[in-house]
């Protein structure tokens, strides 16, 4: 039998990735890995290059510290990428947090 929490979140990854393609990135799911991001977007625009990190949650917001951790590891890789998260709630739009949790507008 399935995971029904499972799915919703593997649908919902599955959403923010489709959102982040059609905004112009180049999206990897990193689909049962158990690393500590669920997407890698990197941005397909010459004049803006950018990589996101993304974690994804799906009916819970992610915790502060969880937070400070994606955020401390992003470091540690390069200053040039961005960690955010994405949240909604069933049959809700999606919503972008950055790492100070203030919503992102597109």
């Amino acid at each position: 039998m399935v995971n029904k929490k499972y799915n919703r979140g593997r649908s919902f990854e599955y959403r923010v990735k489709k959102y982040l393609e059609n905004e112009g990135y180049l999206v990897v799911r990193s689909a049962g890995s158990k690393s500590p991001f669920d997407l890698v977007a990197i941005s397909l625009k010459v004049y803006q290059p950018q990589i996101l990190l993304v974690q994804c949650k799906y009916g819970a917001k992610i915790s502060k510290k969880e937070r400070d951790n994606l955020q401390a590891l992003a470091k540690q890789i390069s200053r040039r990428i961005f960690v955010i998260t994405a949240w909604a709630r069933p049959n809700k739009p999606i919503t972008f947090y950055d790492s100070d949790n203030e919503v992102i507008e597109w």
